[in-house]
């Protein structure tokens, strides 16, 4: 379900790299394709393992592709190979992501802990909690339920459970039988989902599993229904498939969309699309707001803070549709949030795995606080587990419900009691800028470290790439420690009574330069020191101008804004451009050429948001060449383009 249903597409923008074997062509360009070609591309990887073909570029894909299968045991096996190999291999922001939930998965929180550190730093800002305290958090809503798999689970995957009617649900399930090749899903050779409905009983089980009347099931996927509290509308999920019309994107990727029918005769009809739908995106797994007012679903449209969020839509009188909404960073994260669900009571529940949890889909519970944000509580075990836990949706006066798992190994149903309510224990959130103190501009990536009464960790975190950050503590006394490399370090005393508990604060800090700092660490950890040439220490690529032109061409500006990103990151620096030519061609030109060139450099760094008194040029032509290469010496081409270079020079400024 998840990996294959849960939203589709993921573009992942991950290419072949390993033309070495056929083999190797055959993996990736099926690992290219969109999700259904995960399960054949990490087939191959396998293959090629088997082969001996082990690099990390392919241990690291087909990680990925096991990953994707919501096989975290072979995915983990797969990220931790590389790290054998020591070949160099750097994981992107993604692969630590998913390795850190493998590692989770396995138990392994302290190994998962020091990789999403990594992230973290790596990203330049708090993309999840790094601490593992949440454990205790996650002990202490444990145990308070029963639960028990349901009746009606088939040897097929069987989840997506709403209620429906006084003492009915509605399910997804593949459980058709005889179904022919071509109309079986071609990602996992399993029949397409349908919609089925089946009887509670009186002790909670689900039996009597009916596929459902009229017109909802189509011969492609259904998923996730929910029906309006009178009965007569239904919202659910649906491959992009209307009227015998069979919607793709621009990479002809069925994607997913949320339709709406209408219950006529005991029989669901008037199938229709709704306008928030795309053919670029997906939307999927809708939950109604108690007043029927609002959808709430899973998406991945543009926008996302991850891989998919949960946005919310008014519902007009007339049916037609408001603005659709992200429902904002406390609640959805880099990771997944998906599967929401509103009980009678409007309370917020959904599936993450981006929050704090035990791996893979953990299930949430969203209070709202008075400020529009939300605490997110982790219901605990044993609805979550190391595997895939989702779909949960309750009773609030029987306090019985279901929910859906694949920690056996298919997604299954399960029937849940609760025993007592969630225990609450409000945040304080704390938020605010970090500026440079002389030169006024936001610093990224300034580590923050929170200490309890004690001196003692509570969780680290860093201001984004704009200089902001958020965190969030529970009420007590702390220190906030917030240290950057090349600043003098400064400590914040966060002293809050308990009555101030759900509350927020706004904490601005202005970092003042350390001068004996003589070194500072650039992307990749290099080391800059007054002086330093930036194309050296950061590893640029030659930066390309159009042929004897001054316009930057498109693949140089990847390079020029690690420039940026550098002085982003220190304020105090400044930086002088200097532009070289080879020695082939007239001199006077050859200087006005790299003149135009180094002046068109410090024009794009100075769009960039970077204060024009930090950056100086010049042009040198031919007059600083690096070999023997001038006029009358015969030297390759290659020699000569030593020549063509520009230069990035570092300057340490503390008045």
């Amino acid at each position: 379900m998840k990996k294959y249903f849960l939203l589709w597409i993921v573009l992942f923008g991950l290419h072949n790299s390993y033309s070495q074997d056929r083999l190797v062509n055959r993996a990736e360009k099926n690992y290219d394709k969109q999700a259904y070609a995960y399960v054949s591309s990490s087939d191959l990887y396998d293959k090629l393992v088997q082969k001996e073909f082990g690099s990390s570029g392919i241990y690291a894909k087909l990680g990925d592709s096991y990953f994707f299968n919501g096989d975290y045991k072979n995915a983990l096996k797969s990220y931790n190979q590389i790290a054998k190999l020591k070949d160099n291999y750097v994981f992107t922001n993604d692969q630590l992501f998913r390795y850190s939930q493998c590692l989770k998965s396995n138990g392994q929180f302290e190994e998962a802990s020091k990789i999403i550190k990594e992230l973290n730093s790596k990203s330049g800002q708090q993309a999840i909690a790094a601490g593992t305290e949440y454990l205790q958090n996650i002990e202490k809503q444990s145990n308070r339920f029963t639960i028990k798999p349901v009746s009606i689970n088939s040897n097929m995957p069987d989840y997506g459970v709403s209620f429906y009617k006084d003492n009915k649900v509605i399910f997804t399930s593949a459980r058709d039988t005889n179904v022919v090749e071509r109309m079986k899903d071609r990602w996992n050779k399993k029949p397409f989902f349908k919609l089925y409905e089946a009887t509670i009983t009186d002790d909670g089980d689900l039996v009597d599993a009916k596929r459902m009347n009229g017109k909802v099931n189509s011969v492609f996927h259904q998923s996730t229904a929910v029906v309006t509290a009178d009965g007569n509308q239904m919202y659910f999920t649906r491959s992009n498939f209307l009227g015998n019309k069979y919607g793709v994107d621009e990479t002809k990727t069925n994607r997913l969309r949320i339709y709406r029918a209408t219950l006529v005769k005991d029989k669901w009809t008037n199938i229709e699309d709704l306008s928030f739908n795309s053919d670029s995106f997906s939307n999927a797994h809708p939950a109604l707001r108690p007043d029927g007012k609002s959808l709430i679903f899973a998406s991945d449209r543009p926008g996302s803070i991850g891989q998919t969020d949960l946005y919310e839509v008014a519902i007009n009188e007339d049916g037609t549709f408001g603005e659709v909404k992200n429902m904002g960073p406390t609640i959805n994260t880099i990771g997944r949030e998906t599967f929401p669900s509103m009980s009678t009571t409007g309370q917020l529940y959904f599936a993450s795995d981006g929050h704090p949890g035990l791996g893979g889909l953990d299930v949430f519970e969203a209070f709202k606080n008075t400020d529009n944000t939300y605490k997110i509580v982790n219901v605990g075990k044993p609805i979550n587990s190391s595997g895939d836990d989702f779909g949960f949706v309750i009773n609030p006066e029987t306090h019985k419900g279901f929910f859906a798992s694949n920690r056996t190994n298919d997604d299954q149903i399960y029937g849940l009691t609760e025993l007592e309510p969630i225990k609450v224990k409000y945040d304080l959130v704390v938020f605010g800028k970090v500026y440079d103190s002389k030169q006024n501009e936001l610093l990224p990536k300034v580590k923050i470290t929170v200490l309890d009464s004690n001196k003692k960790m509570v969780d680290e975190f860093y201001t984004d790439n704009a200089g902001e950050y958020l965190l969030k503590v529970p009420v007590g006394d702390y220190s906030l420690v917030y240290d950057k490399v090349g600043y003098y370090q400064q400590t914040h005393e966060l002293l809050i009574p308990k009555k101030f508990e759900n509350q927020s604060f706004e904490i601005d800090k202005y970092l003042v330069t350390d001068p004996s700092v003589k070194e500072l660490e650039g992307e990749g950890g290099k080391t800059i020191t007054d002086g330093s040439d930036l194309t050296k220490t950061l590893d640029l690529q030659p930066i390309y101008f159009d042929l004897d032109g001054a316009n930057i061409r498109k693949s140089s500006e990847k390079e020029l804004n690690k420039v940026v990103q550098i002085l982003k990151d220190y304020p105090r620096l400044t930086v002088d451009i200097k532009s070289h030519t080879d020695s082939r061609g007239d001199n006077a030109y050859n200087l006005k050429l790299s003149d135009r060139r180094a002046k068109a450099t410090i024009n794009y760094i100075v769009s960039k948001g970077i204060k024009a008194d930090r950056v100086t040029g010049q042009g040198y032509g031919e007059t600083q060449l690096i070999n023997k290469c001038a006029d009358g010496v015969k030297c390759s081409e290659k020699q000569h383009q030593l020549n063509r270079r520009s230069e990035f020079i570092i300057s340490f400024h503390h008045e």
